[in-house]
């Protein structure tokens, strides 16, 4: 999930504004610095509780990674993304998907609620796994508070 913030046409914002372009996408990528890392830890705390998705290990919640903003002449981007090094399931719990189980023939045992149950193995198939969107959720629940900060971080630059 990425984010992207431009003061478009350097020269005319240095024309227009009496201000370095430098000086207003520096402003940007602080305030969007500060806004990946909310969204981050928003997407921590608000997104992966409850009932769907239950915290067992907590690597699904320390997958989520902030990326500090990188300036580039097209402008000021940066992202907070799922780091499959820890989560390898997060992307198909965020996007959903479906899992192509290749079956087994080993005997198996488990327990579960009403008691042990034996298997003598299982058929390829399939397992749908429904789409969470965890990400794209809280992106867009905290869009607009994100598009604020960031305008006013270059407001404020532009100004000085």
């Amino acid at each position: 999930m990425k984010m992207g913030a431009t003061a478009k046409g350097f020269e005319e914002v240095n024309f227009r504004l009496g201000c370095k372009a430098d000086d207003v996408n520096f402003a940007i990528a602080k305030s969007m610095a500060d806004c990946i890392l909310t969204l981050a830890i928003y997407i921590q705390e608000q997104k992966l509780s409850g009932q769907i998705l239950k915290e067992k290990t907590g690597n699904l919640k320390e997958s989520i990674t902030p990326e500090e903003p990188v300036i580039t002449s097209d402008g000021v981007a940066g992202r907070v993304y799922q780091d499959a090094n820890i989560a390898i399931y997060g992307r198909i719990l965020n996007d959903g998907g479906i899992i192509d189980h290749p079956g087994s023939d080993k005997f198996q045992a488990f327990m579960t609620a009403t008691g042990m149950v034996f298997t003598h193995g299982t058929k390829p198939h399939q397992i749908p796994i429904p789409a969470f969107q965890y990400m794209q959720s809280a992106l867009a629940d905290m869009r607009q508070s994100i598009i604020d900060e960031i305008s006013q971080a270059a407001r404020s630059a532009a100004s000085a």
